[in-house]
């Protein structure tokens, strides 16, 4: 997509560039995410990371492929991070006992107490 005159961070036609590639760039997160409410969040975020470097930015060179650049990374940057903070399977966690479970275990247990006792002493 051409953007027509040349963008740099006091020019009055970078508002306009991010107007004119937002639904664009909404479009194509939501092909990478498929989810459309995702797409415009990571749209926001990418238009925030790229106004924030906008220095970085060449200008004459290919604005929509930079944008979407940022916004792919964004999406890559948010996957990461859900995979850091995926949950731990269950049976991983000590729950300990309950009361039910501490009765019985209780009540076995002198059970093989008493049992230990009747015994000989030899066999104990």
């Amino acid at each position: 997509m051409a953007l027509g005159p040349r963008i740099g961070a006091d020019d009055a036609n970078l508002g306009h560039a991010f107007e004119r590639h937002r639904d664009w760039l909404v479009r194509r997160l939501a092909i990478v995410c498929g989810d459309a409410e995702e797409a415009r969040d990571l749209c926001q975020e990418t238009f925030l990371r790229a106004f924030a470097n906008l220095g970085r930015f060449q200008p004459g060179t290919n604005f929509a492929a930079w944008i979407y650049r940022i916004g792919h990374n964004a999406f890559a940057n948010q996957c990461r991070a859900a995979r850091k903070r995926e949950p731990l399977p269950d049976d991983l966690y000590d729950r300990g006992l309950g009361p039910v479970e501490e009765a019985v275990g209780r009540e076995a247990a002198e059970d093989v107490a008493r049992a230990l006792q009747q015994l000989p002493t030899d066999y104990r």
